[in-house]
């Protein structure tokens, strides 16, 4: 209960106390010449100037005035949080809740939630703007449910536009059901609601769900709006749905939704179409776009690409009015998989030619090329550019490197530099793994998959590739040992064979040797 109720003592005082009704009237003019001033400051040195006039004619330590100059520091633009800290430190002895709104608006999490349970042990109660401003603020799940929690004990956990933002956190954070929950627990969810609730779905990979919100929606006479064809857009594309998708388009249509203002929607149909491997409607799409940016582009040559088309990709990658480093590197990762290494190469020199710098992708893409046919030379000069660019060695470009020196024979490379990496993920202890597996490494493949156990959960690929190495091998035991293993994960063995022909290997190896003469 402390846990998400810290502050919880505090306002069993402080919601009994009620706040003053505060008229700023009673004690200051509103047409002040300061404070007129004041709302028309635009930067730092007239608001200097003004706090020094106010601080002349002894408005400092008044509560409106403050307000003021706390709100102008803390939230216009530019802010001056230090300034606002200043001010409301040591100038502002009685702070309302309006100035403690403005300061938690204002403050990040590890100084907002303080100033919060101190304004609770000062007895003020917040308010809906409070909590808004605090959830704001929260980085951790655990500063999100406090929130929930102070507004059910304060009556305002049915506050629409609180509920939305949790929902959205909530979301945001991967937590569906704690998001679903507060959404069905909505007396009247409004079309923000269930938007929220559809984007949250498509971006968590939950199509279905999303779809189904659709008709819920309809069923209460909420007429979707953009936003919700917008959500609707990723779920389609994330299932392959392509004929609710041209639903979804006709609607746009019907509404004339896309206008050069409305470009992500545009963009959004695209993408939806080449998910969904509908490229003639790609095209028309791409085509009847009045206006498009470089998202537009990447999409349409992504998509082309992908489907094998790579002579079109280049067409219109050369048509490109502003290519950037996501278009080069599209159009290069298509090429590598197809392993012309040439054409990377020139695409590279291209994309220097135009002062555009490779990133880690770019330079897997290339090392990538080299190994799809073996060429030792052609990747030990890519791993040079690398060097000379101080590219750093993430586990993306790690496992490219890794994975291009074990195919081209060099597996002591690759162990060099699988041991220079620091931060090791599952895809490269795979890796590694894998090319030891392949070059009859059995042993060493079994050492560094228990080494790996310690930091990193291996998956399903990571245990074809050391029970392969067990298979050539001959190290049935630990085959069958690390096989067993794989209960929690794989009830259902006769399903993990079929993905596995190595394990069947080693079961049939192991009964083959035992057979008596």
């Amino acid at each position: 209960m402390y846990r998400y109720g810290r502050g919880i003592r505090f306002l069993s005082t402080a919601t009994r106390r009620k706040n003053a009704n505060w008229d700023p009237i009673v004690s200051l003019e509103l047409n002040h010449p300061s404070l007129l001033l004041l709302e028309k400051s635009n930067s730092r040195d007239n608001f200097k100037q003004i706090l020094g006039q106010m601080m002349r004619s002894n408005l400092i330590g008044q509560t409106f005035p403050m307000s003021r100059l706390i709100f102008f520091s803390a939230i216009s633009h530019p802010e001056n949080l230090d300034m606002a800290l200043i001010l409301f430190n040591h100038y502002t002895p009685y702070p309302n809740l309006y100035i403690y709104n403005t300061m938690i608006s204002a403050l990040s999490s590890a100084t907002a939630q303080p100033l919060y349970n101190s304004m609770l042990s000062t007895g003020i109660g917040p308010d809906k703007h409070t909590l808004l401003y605090l959830l704001h603020s929260a980085r951790h799940v655990s500063e999100v449910k406090q929130v929930q929690c102070h507004a059910i004990i304060l009556g305002l956990s049915t506050y629409r536009y609180l509920q939305n933002s949790l929902i959205k956190v909530y979301l945001e954070n991967g937590l569906f059901c704690l998001a679903h929950k507060i959404f069905r627990q909505m007396p009247a969810p409004d079309v923000v609601s269930f938007n929220i609730m559809i984007t949250g779905c498509a971006k968590q990979g939950c199509g279905l769900e999303a779809i189904q919100l659709l008709y819920d929606m309809m069923a209460l006479d909420l007429k979707p709006d953009e936003f919700t064809m917008l959500g609707l857009l990723v779920s389609c594309g994330k299932l392959g749905e392509a004929r609710f998708g041209k639903t979804v388009h006709a609607w746009i249509e019907r509404r004339k939704s896309i206008t050069s203002s409305n470009l992500i929607l545009g963009n959004a149909l695209l993408d939806m179409y080449v998910k969904c491997q509908e490229l003639d409607l790609a095209h028309r799409t791409f085509s009847a776009l009045t206006e498009k940016d470089v998202v537009s582009w990447n999409t349409i040559i992504a998509g082309c690409a992908k489907a094998g088309d790579l002579e079109l990709a280049r067409t219109l990658f050369d048509q490109m009015p502003c290519r950037d480093f996501v278009s080069w590197n599209s159009l290069i990762a298509e090429y590598a998989n197809r392993g012309d290494f040439i054409i990377v190469r020139d695409l590279l020199y291209d994309m220097v030619a135009e002062n555009v710098v490779p990133n880690n992708t770019t330079m897997a893409s290339l090392i990538s090329a080299a190994a799809e046919i073996g060429a030792l030379d052609q990747g030990r000069w890519a791993h040079g550019w690398v060097i000379r660019m101080q590219i750093k060695i993430d586990a993306v470009l790690g496992s490219a490197l890794i994975d291009m020196y074990c195919k081209c024979g060099s597996i002591n490379n690759a162990f060099l530099i699988f041991n220079e990496i620091i931060e090791k993920d599952v895809i490269l202890w795979t890796t590694m793994i894998t090319g030891f597996a392949f070059h009859g490494y059995g042993s060493k493949a079994l050492e560094l998959f228990y080494e790996m156990q310690a930091n990193v959960t291996p998956n399903e690929i990571t245990f074809v590739s050391v029970l392969a190495a067990c298979s050539h091998s001959g190290l049935v035991d630990q085959g069958i040992e690390i096989f067993n293993s794989l209960k929690q994960r794989h009830t259902d063995r006769a399903a993990f064979f079929q993905q596995s022909p190595s394990m069947l290997d080693t079961v049939a190896f192991k009964y083959t040797v035992r057979l008596p003469l």
